[in-house]
C-alpha cells in the first residue's frame, strides 16, 4: 500500500488500527500528517470546551418559537381564507339557483279534464297526465327576408395587374 492509500484510515483511526500503527512506525512523512491532525483535533476540543452563555440559547429559542408562531399564523390566514371562499360559493349557490320554476306551472296541482252529472269537473294529478306539446291555432307568418345586394369594396394596388374584391354580407344593417 501507498501512503496515499493510508491516510484515510491514519485520519479516522490512528490509534485503534494496527496496520496504521505500523505504517506510521515505518514512514515520517505520514508521522508528519498524523501528527498535524492530533494538533488540529486538540485545538478543535479546546476551542468548543468554552460554554455557550444561557443567554445566547434564550436568544435562538426566542428566534425559533417567533419563527412558529408566524407559520402558525400563515395557516390559519390560509385556513381562514378556504374557509371564506367555500362559504362566497356556498351563498352565490344560495342566491342564484339552478332551476327555476315557471309562474305557469307554480300551484297549478290538478286540471279538470272531465265534467262529472252535475257539472262538478274531475281532476287528474299532474303526475299522472301526459306531456302534449302545445299547437298553435293559427300559423304566424315571419315576414320575408329582405333582399340586400353585397357591399363590393374594389381595392386598386400599386400593381394595375392586382385588383382586390371584398365582398360584404350586408345581414346586419
Amino acid at each position: 500500500m501507498t501512503c496515499k492509500d493510508w491516510e484515510e484510515r491514519i485520519a479516522l483511526a490512528a490509534e485503534d488500527d494496527p496496520g496504521a500503527e505500523r505504517h506510521l512506525a515505518e514512514c515520517a512523512a505520514c508521522r508528519e500528517k498524523a501528527a498535524a491532525w492530533q494538533r488540529d483535533l486538540n485545538w478543535l476540543k479546546e476551542a468548543h470546551r468554552e460554554p455557550i452563555a444561557p443567554a445566547h440559547y434564550a436568544a435562538v429559542r426566542a428566534r425559533v418559537l417567533a419563527e412558529l408562531e408566524h407559520s402558525r399564523r400563515r395557516v390559519w390566514r390560509q385556513i381562514w381564507a378556504a374557509a371564506l371562499s367555500a362559504a362566497a360559493i356556498l351563498i352565490l349557490f344560495l342566491l342564484f339557483p339552478r332551476t327555476a320554476q315557471t309562474p305557469a306551472t307554480v300551484g297549478r296541482a290538478f286540471r279538470p279534464v272531465a265534467a262529472l252529472p252535475g257539472g262538478a269537473p274531475v281532476e287528474r294529478p299532474a303526475a299522472a297526465r301526459k306531456s302534449r306539446p302545445t299547437l298553435a291555432r293559427r300559423a304566424i307568418r315571419k315576414p320575408a327576408p329582405v333582399q340586400h345586394e353585397p357591399l363590393v369594396v374594389k381595392l386598386l394596388t400599386d400593381d394595375p395587374n392586382v385588383i382586390i374584391y371584398w365582398i360584404a354580407d350586408r345581414k346586419g344593417e
